[in-house]
């Protein structure tokens, strides 16, 4: 499990969530890279407020930098990290990898239509009574709570499917050299 939420991951009214979730992922293994440090490295320019937001490809290049950052290997799941079904999501979360899912903002809170993304901490419970608790950098502008049933967060990455390739969703883990 990782760490509880970190009060200074609020990322504003920005479009850092991915590399928020990223550097949560770093302070949870004690490599700190913030997230503005990975956002300049995927964009190839320094942050400039809103920011624009990363592609699914970007994500994956973040973790990528982020741990060679903070002087760690990557242990991706299944391969790539990459997962395209929310059960396999829910097993690499079980599992203890560190996962970053991209949801429809639209499904866990009303009012709100934009995709984003969280880092599931943790999934508690079986079946219909299964609950995700997540970190989520922009709780603080769009009201997100830290806990979400999981037929939410599933139609959530459901409804932010990008073709093909599937969920924008992946699962690692940082080894610390």
């Amino acid at each position: 499990m990782l760490a509880p939420s970190n009060p200074q991951l609020d990322q504003g009214p920005t479009r850092l969530c991915g590399p928020f979730c990223i550097e949560a992922v770093q302070d949870a293994a004690g490599r700190h890279v913030g997230a503005r440090e990975i956002y300049e490295q995927i964009k190839g320019e320094p942050f400039a407020a809103p920011g624009f937001p990363c592609t699914f490809p970007e994500l994956q290049q973040g973790i990528r930098i982020a741990a060679r950052m903070g002087r760690c290997d990557l242990d991706w799941w299944d391969g790539d990290g990459g997962i395209s079904s929310p059960d396999v999501v829910e097993e690499a979360a079980r599992l203890g990898f560190a996962v970053i899912i991209g949801v429809w903002m639209g499904d866990l809170l009303a009012d709100q239509d934009y995709f984003h993304y969280l880092l599931i901490q943790t999934i508690e419970g079986n079946g219909d009574d299964t609950s995700v608790i997540v970190i989520d950098s922009y709780a603080r502008e769009d009201g997100g709570r830290e806990r979400y049933s999981w037929k939410e967060v599933a139609q959530g990455m459901i409804d932010n499917w990008t073709g093909p390739e599937g969920l924008d969703a992946v699962g690692y883990r940082l080894c610390p050299r």
